[in-house]
């Protein structure tokens, strides 16, 4: 079974994505109890740390669990760009950055088809933009960050995932931020020309 669900086509029909993955669940008659049991035993899941509180049946999934997740969504889906195209954007990103290590300890740029990978993941998780705007933050980045702590790695810039104090994994991306912070510019020296134009 191969499903690819849009929020916006759940919506059309009145379900929330919760409300979609219960009715697959029982309709498919997945016992989620033995599924959580399994990913405990081979060490893809961990005791919920609020003793089942938060996550059913009180099994946490791991950061591995999620990372094959993710690939698994990936690889399921034909839309997503050809592998050449992130290859590609991966390359010009890589120039970009500088290389050796961030404080002697951990690499700027890791190795070969990882960051096309996290790409392939960054679009799922926030969708697709440009890759001329992607190199274009990338640059923008370096920029205003180079030599200055908070500077992440080229994969951490791309996204990274980590647990909170609630032991939930929340992810954040600064090459989203970046993007993001280009556009409303945009927007707004857009608006400015508009205003311009009618005085």
């Amino acid at each position: 079974m191969r499903v690819v669900i849009d929020p916006q086509v759940c919506k059309k029909y009145g379900l929330s994505i919760g409300e979609f993955l219960y009715i697959m669940v029982v309709g498919n008659h997945i016992d989620l109890q033995e599924a959580a049991n399994s990913l405990e035993q081979r060490g893809l899941g961990s005791p919920d740390k609020f003793n089942g509180s938060l996550y059913p049946f009180g099994i946490q999934p791991t950061q591995a669990a999620c990372d094959i997740f993710d690939q698994i969504v990936l690889e399921s889906d034909s839309s997503t760009s050809d592998e050449e195209e992130y290859l590609s954007l991966e390359k010009k990103m890589i120039d970009i950055y500088p290389h050796g290590k961030k404080e002697g300890r951990y690499d700027w740029v890791e190795g070969p088809l990882l960051v096309a990978r996290r790409l392939r993941i960054f679009e799922k998780k926030y969708g697709k933009y440009p890759e001329e705007d992607i190199i274009t933050a990338t640059q923008r980045y370096v920029d205003t960050k180079m030599g200055l702590p908070e500077m992440r790695v080229l994969k951490y810039f791309i996204f990274k995932e980590r647990e909170n104090a609630a032991g939930d994994l929340e992810g954040s991306s600064d090459l989203y931020t970046t993007l993001e912070t280009m556009n409303q510019k945009q927007l707004f020296d857009d608006s400015a020309w508009m205003m311009e134009l009618r005085e």
